[in-house]
């Protein structure tokens, strides 16, 4: 998985103890033995927030969401205000944020959805990103990050996303389940 990077130093980093940043995210739909989950949000329209300064490039993520496929309503924002709005107003499904944008920024993005919606994957989509910014961007909370000159892999890093968000929701109801038949038992011995 590291040599398909990018970034030498990624690879680098990845390698020194970042690994399961990257691979464990791409390796939860790839598990034997276990039901596929990736389509599992794709079957129903998906609500998209792309945080984007230039119109042409949101529309151009949208033009390539749309050729791979996938169904969604989107919301673009281009500023802190707008963004912190319909992180509430909108509920999205799935964050795709630039990096560098008129007074905000994709880390300061990625921190208030980590705090408001925890569980909604965040994919960073920039046209520029230094290794050290990428890395701090993934080790923040960021799913994934995806360039502009290649927006290819960008359908690919939001079914993964939506993958690795459902497997963590069916884990966490599997948990809670366990710990209510455990309660039921104890009670039923008491």
């Amino acid at each position: 998985a590291c040599h398909s990077l990018p970034f030498p130093a990624l690879r680098g980093a990845l390698a020194a103890g970042f690994n399961s940043l990257l691979t464990v995210r791409t390796a939860v739909s790839r598990r034997p033995g276990r039901a596929p989950v990736k389509e599992a949000m794709l079957d129903k329209t998906l609500r998209l927030l792309i945080l984007e300064d230039n119109p042409a490039d949101a529309e151009l993520i949208e033009f390539e969401l749309q050729e791979a496929g996938i169904s969604f309503d989107a919301k673009v924002v281009m500023t802190e205000k707008d963004f912190l709005r319909e992180l509430q107003a909108f509920c999205p499904d799935v964050i795709l944020s630039d990096y560098d944008l008129p007074g905000y920024a994709g880390p300061l993005a990625l921190a208030e959805a980590r705090r408001r919606c925890p569980d909604t994957p965040f994919i960073l989509v920039t046209g520029a990103v230094s290794e050290e910014r990428a890395i701090e961007t993934l080790t923040g909370g960021a799913k994934d990050y995806v360039m502009k000159s290649r927006l290819n892999r960008l359908a690919p890093a939001v079914r993964r996303a939506l993958a690795e968000a459902e497997e963590v929701r069916a884990h966490r109801a599997a948990e809670e389940a366990l710990k209510e038949s455990e309660r039921t038992a104890r009670q039923q011995l008491e």
